[in-house]
């Protein structure tokens, strides 16, 4: 019974330690902004009203301000709360 036990608390350990961003289950992150390269250069950012990320090649949908970005995850910043500004400059 304790290596039943010792096991279960083992493996639980691992899968809540590998959840990371993720919800207990692991079906859900949870980003509040973002900050995205565009092509040009220019980088938008702002609170996200919603995001999905495609099938395994890489792409991210990032809906800020109603728009969609749909573009590589290389171009994406996602943060859990907006970042604080340095006040020094």
């Amino acid at each position: 019974m304790k290596k039943l036990i010792l096991t279960a608390g083992i493996l639980s350990a691992f899968l809540l330690a590998g959840s990371g961003n993720k919800d207990i289950i692991g079906t859900q992150y949870n980003f509040a902004w973002a900050q995205i390269r565009l092509p040009d250069g220019d980088i938008v950012e702002g609170d996200v009203d919603a995001w999905n990320v495609g099938s395994d090649n890489g792409r991210v949908r990032v809906t800020i301000d109603g728009v969609d970005y749909n573009t590589h995850f290389s171009n994406v910043c996602l943060f859990s709360e907006k970042p604080v500004e340095d006040e020094t400059e």
